[in-house]
């Protein structure tokens, strides 16, 4: 089991726009930044990498009454870990399950990867 502490930030909302060379360019929020950021360091002690098919399940223990919107944060996490390198591809997610515990004193995420076939 994977855990990341710290309260997951959607990488879609809130997104940053800048003209550079008269071209637009969209950045994922200054909050997501530093959350990825934080969670790439939490993983690197992670050592088994995934290739092919996989089914990931997330478990959010949610700080307070606190409610964030799950699909966002199920992708993010989900970018995060193709970014650690842990899976090769997040498009070789078949299978995933998400659920939110709400009322805990810290923000913690668990993951479970199971590879299928």
């Amino acid at each position: 089991m994977i855990k990341i502490t710290g309260r997951p930030i959607s990488k879609k909302n809130s997104r940053r726009l800048f003209v550079r060379g008269g071209r637009v360019i969209n950045l994922p929020s200054s909050a997501y930044e530093n959350f990825k950021e934080q969670a790439l360091w939490q993983l690197k002690s992670y050592k088994e990498k995934y290739t092919g098919p996989v089914k990931v399940d997330l478990v959010f223990q949610c700080k307070g009454k606190l409610n964030p919107d799950g699909d966002n944060i199920q992708s993010s996490i989900w970018d995060i870990l193709e970014d650690a390198g842990i899976i090769d591809d997040d498009k070789n997610i078949t299978s995933w399950s998400g659920v939110k515990y709400h009322g805990f004193k810290d923000w913690v995420t668990l993951i479970t990867i199971t590879p299928t076939s």
